[in-house]
């Protein structure tokens, strides 16, 4: 992370880390490897200029933290854009403030809060980078950190992050950190030192000169310590939650009624029809809050349903609008929509179920689950619904019947949905490798499990005769089984 002057006449945190801010206090430091896996993420201010989040996050970056501005004299012009870039890609975000000791640190932090809005799942708590002295003493400093962390801990209900270099927060640090998470910047070594204020390390900035696809010139490098759940739970979005799609995924296929056709739909909104399959509709180019999960269709198929991330619900054709969870805070993302005569029901990662204009069967909503739900499908009836988790867990509401699930079973890749077969008595099963999974009165014809694909399977839809069954992939390609015949790819 780097200061936008010139010219410092305070010290300095040289090169973060390495030694290379070396100074006293060095036997208060001590080595601190990863406890387990790691994740991948970045740090960008306006050095980096433009950014390709979307490449970024297919370079296997799961994090990024924008700087929101430099003490509150300089508001970094590349914020907005990286911030809410990063959501839409499906990144945990995060957010950081170049510290100025010299300023109010109050109104440091005010600037954060105004820039960064509510938090949600998905969104780390604000960073303090500490990193010059500004000419102020120790005391001002540990004082003014401490109102800045308390001020932001007040407003967000979250421990904030503290950036720092090991050497340097041992000749300035005190006690005004205590309570926040570490990211220690220390370049170079296989294990960072850590300060002793802190017993260990959340996130590592590991090198200042990484090349990263979708960011020219030189990047940060970070790593968390933890697994992608473990990341996704400090944002306070709970071990419950899946991957929010990039607008360019294709994330859901519905047939037609006599099977001559599907429409898919893409996390951007829009929409594409192929075969028999009617288009009534998109959302394309409404420039979504969040992206596209799915889609449902009406009863006639005169009409369907497309359902955000956000629980923003768009209709078309003859599909009635009945309410949304768009303006409202939910926990965790919507992740599956199901139509019937009525309405239509939404679900989220963890469980919950809101249900419109149709009838409220159940939900798992403040279950402790031990795999995230992926998505909902409506019993034949419309008097019930099927939720199936990213372990292959079936929870069943109303005249749902329950014919057997995966929970428990070690498999090769998470399941991502699941379809109905005519009578109700059955039920597919697709994991992301195209594996698929059979249950009650469903028949197996097929699967890519083992085979070599470009990009994950993110759904399915049967034939309503139940003889076969389309899968789609993320970069839209779609594979047919059984009697389901191939119509066309986006």
């Amino acid at each position: 992370m780097k200061t936008i002057l010139t010219a410092l006449t305070s010290f300095v945190l040289l090169a973060c880390s390495g030694g290379v801010d070396s100074g006293s206090g060095s036997d208060s430091l001590v080595t601190v490897c990863a406890s387990a896996g790691t994740v991948e993420g970045v740090d960008v201010s306006e050095f980096q200029g433009a950014i390709d989040w979307h490449a970024v996050h297919a370079s296997g970056r799961a994090f990024g933290i924008a700087r929101v501005a430099d003490g509150t004299q300089h508001v970094d012009p590349t914020f907005a854009s990286n911030y809410a870039t990063m959501k839409a890609e499906g990144m945990v975000r995060g957010s950081y403030q170049f510290f100025r000791a010299s300023e109010d640190p109050i109104a440091q932090a005010n600037l954060v809060l105004s820039k960064i809005g509510v938090l949600g799942p998905g969104d780390l708590p604000p960073m303090l980078d500490v990193e010059v002295t500004d000419g102020q003493t120790n005391a001002t400093i540990d004082t003014k950190i401490a109102a800045w962390v308390g001020r932001i801990k007040g407003a967000t209900g979250r421990a904030p992050l503290v950036y720092t270099g090991p050497y340097f927060w041992g000749q300035i640090g005190g006690p005004g950190a205590n309570g926040t998470t570490l990211v220690v910047a220390d370049w170079g070594p296989a294990c960072p030192l850590v300060p002793q204020a802190w017993s260990g390390w959340q996130f590592w900035q590991y090198a200042d000169d990484g090349h990263v696809s979708g960011i020219g010139g030189n990047v940060d490098l970070d790593r968390f310590d933890g697994s992608v759940a473990a990341l996704v739970a400090l944002t306070g979005g709970g071990s419950a939650t899946t991957d929010i799609p990039s607008p360019s995924d294709y994330v859901g296929i519905a047939s037609t009624a006599d099977g001559g056709g599907y429409w898919v739909v893409k996390g951007d909104g829009g929409m594409f029809s192929f075969g028999d399959a009617p288009f009534y509709g998109s959302a394309g180019g409404d420039h979504l809050a969040m992206p596209a999960i799915g889609v449902a269709t009406t009863s006639d198929e005169k009409g369907y349903w497309i359902a955000a991330a956000d629980g923003g619900l768009f209709a078309f054709g003859d599909a009635a609008f009945h309410g949304s969870m768009g303006d409202k805070s939910i926990v965790g993302h919507v992740v599956g929509v199901a139509g019937t005569k009525s309405g239509y029901w939404m679900v989220a990662d963890d469980g919950g179920v809101f249900a419109f204009g149709a009838a409220f069967y159940g939900s798992m909503g403040g279950t402790k689950l031990n795999a995230p739900v992926v998505g909902i499908v409506a019993t034949p009836s419309g008097h019930g619904y099927w939720l199936v988790a990213a372990d292959g867990g079936m929870f069943t509401f109303g005249d749902a019947s329950f014919y057997g699930s995966l929970g428990g079973t070690k498999l090769n890749a998470p399941v991502v949905g699941m379809a109905a077969t005519p009578s109700g008595h059955g039920y597919w099963l697709v994991a992301a490798d195209g594996g698929m999974f059979t249950f009650g009165d469903a028949s197996f014809y097929g699967s890519l499990g083992g085979t070599k694909l470009n990009a994950p399977v993110t759904g399915i839809a049967a034939r309503p005769q139940g003889d076969g069954y389309w899968l789609i992939a993320r970069d839209g390609g779609v594979f047919t089984f059984g009697a389901a015949s191939f119509h066309g790819r986006p």
